[in-house]
């Protein structure tokens, strides 16, 4: 039905020989814990296998942008009430896979949500099923044609699941509970219509999120929003024994897994793509949750196998570097002709205190060679609860050293040289770790690099998170033969190598 010459025998070819599948179950025999992920090879194809996963057959489906949220979140509740996939497309292009799924749904109708924009109408045209397009002039008045859409389907909603349209941070998560109390996703900015603004409403997301003045409903937030997907399973699913395990940094994973959370009658709990928070470990641990479906291919292997565990015992130890995150590195922190390999290497998620004695996640990679004792560093820094801002990959500052410093972010591992030479640093051989960056700067004639950490280029005022000789940090780098480069003649504070 999607006009293109020989469509099902290209697209069958096409998903032969390039779409990779990955579904996969394992088991934990003792505790009877499975985990099954749901993944193709893209945002698109990963629609299309929670589609076959869900459907033998459906009517409708309700097709959306791959690129724009606004669009794919306001769809939501109407494939929820339809009972029907989401599935995606790009503005210029509707994948094989896609249409080949729609061929095995037996699709009757489409729900086409998002207007020229978003979604061109050249391609429009090419759909010769029958098909509702669903358009207003912005992301807001399209979300009220959703929901007036929605009430003709089932009728007037007793109340709204009220989120942010601006950003898709809490949005995402809202998902889970609009299915389960049937209320449609309603977007909001800086105020709500009267109509829409109703007691029995939800309002995911804190006042940073959607603050409108008079707003009615119950407030549902956590002070991120993987703890905004905690606070709302507890309160759409308290008795739930299914969930559905997504990652909080590629929200298309999520939106697809809206009908995988009707299937399984399961809230969405979101998690960085290479660590399981610990709050959400601990409320699946006390909830006795033991199967799990993982929503496409972001989140990583170090994660399923905390869900298996039941331990966070992952956190400070060296593991193979996660193929998404290899794909960061590549050209980046590691180019293509760099005199090492990812072989060389390991990744460790770590656990840190922040500055505001908050426990936060992080990620670090090393050489292969000084793996198990970084992780352990790591853990008696965490132990004795020593304050690092963050721990971030180099790679999300494209590798650009200055500007990880200035945002005093503490990393380890990026071929680059020494700056003003044509020496390699330890940085490039993995064996080199920075610390508190900001506070703790390299100095070169009273000039602090970064420029913006000059005022604390003055050791004599001392703040917690700076670095002195002798001092707590010192002695357990020291204690594993680590060197300090601030006894260096240009001293570099932050620095510690082997």
């Amino acid at each position: 039905m999607i006009k293109s010459k020989n469509r099902i025998i290209g697209g069958i070819f096409l998903l032969i020989t390039f779409v990779t599948v990955f579904c996969y179950r394992t088991y934990s025999s003792a505790s009877n814990i499975s985990t099954t992920r749901i993944s193709g090879n893209s945002r698109y194809t990963t629609a299309v296998e929670i589609s076959k996963n869900s459907f033998n057959k459906s009517e409708y489906a309700v097709i959306v942008s791959g690129d724009d949220f606004p669009d794919a979140l306001s769809a939501t509740s109407l494939a929820a009430v339809l009972d029907a996939p989401i599935l995606l497309i790009s503005k210029d292009n509707i994948p094989n896979e896609v249409a080949e799924e729609l061929l095995r749904l037996e699709v009757k109708k489409l729900y086409i949500v998002g207007g020229e924009s978003t979604i061109s109408n050249k391609i429009v045209d090419k759909i010769d099923y029958e098909k509702e397009i669903l358009a207003g002039k912005d992301r807001y008045d399209t979300n009220n044609i959703v929901i007036s859409e929605i009430e003709k389907i089932k009728g007037a909603s007793i109340g709204y699941t009220v989120v942010t349209g601006e950003k898709y941070a809490d949005s995402v998560v809202a998902v889970g509970i609009s299915i389960k109390e049937d209320l449609p996703i309603k977007l909001v900015n800086k105020n709500i219509e009267k109509e829409y603004n109703l007691a029995s409403n939800y309002i995911v997301g804190g006042k940073a999120s959607v603050d409108i003045s008079n707003l009615k409903g119950k407030r549902i937030y956590g002070s991120n929003r993987i703890l905004t997907s905690l606070e709302l399973a507890k309160i759409s699913h308290p008795n739930a024994n299914f969930t559905i395990i997504a990652s909080s940094e590629n929200y298309t994973d999520a939106l697809s897994a809206v009908s995988l959370c009707k299937k399984y009658d399961a809230p969405i709990l979101l998690t960085e793509d290479n660590n399981l928070d610990r709050n959400i470990l601990n409320y699946i641990k006390e909830k006795n949750i033991s199967n799990f479906v993982i929503a496409g291919g972001s989140v990583s292997n170090v994660v399923a196998e905390s869900l298996l565990t039941g331990e966070s015992d992952n956190f400070f130890k060296p593991v193979e570097i996660p193929s998404n995150i290899k794909e960061k590195m590549t050209g980046v922190s590691l180019p293509n002709n760099a005199k090492i390999s990812f072989d060389d290497l390991v990744y460790i998620p770590l656990l840190h205190y922040d500055f505001n004695g908050e426990i936060k996640n992080g990620e670090i990679i090393v050489n292969k060679k000084v793996g198990s004792e970084v992780g352990n560093i790591f853990q008696e820094l965490f132990d004795i609860k020593y304050p690092i801002e963050k721990i971030k990959l180099i790679d999300e500052y494209g590798a650009d050293d200055n500007k990880s410093m200035a945002d005093n972010n503490s990393s380890g591992f990026n071929y680059r040289l020494i700056a003003g030479t044509n020496r390699l640093s330890k940085h490039a051989q993995g064996l080199a770790i920075d610390i508190n960056p900001l506070y703790n700067p390299y100095t070169k004639n009273g000039l602090a690099i970064p420029k913006e950490s000059q005022p604390y280029v003055n050791r004599g005022v001392k703040l917690e998170w700076m670095i002195f000789k002798n001092d707590k940090i010192y002695n357990i780098f020291q204690k594993y033969g680590w060197k300090w480069g601030g006894s260096w003649t240009n001293p570099d504070y932050q620095h510690f190598e082997k």
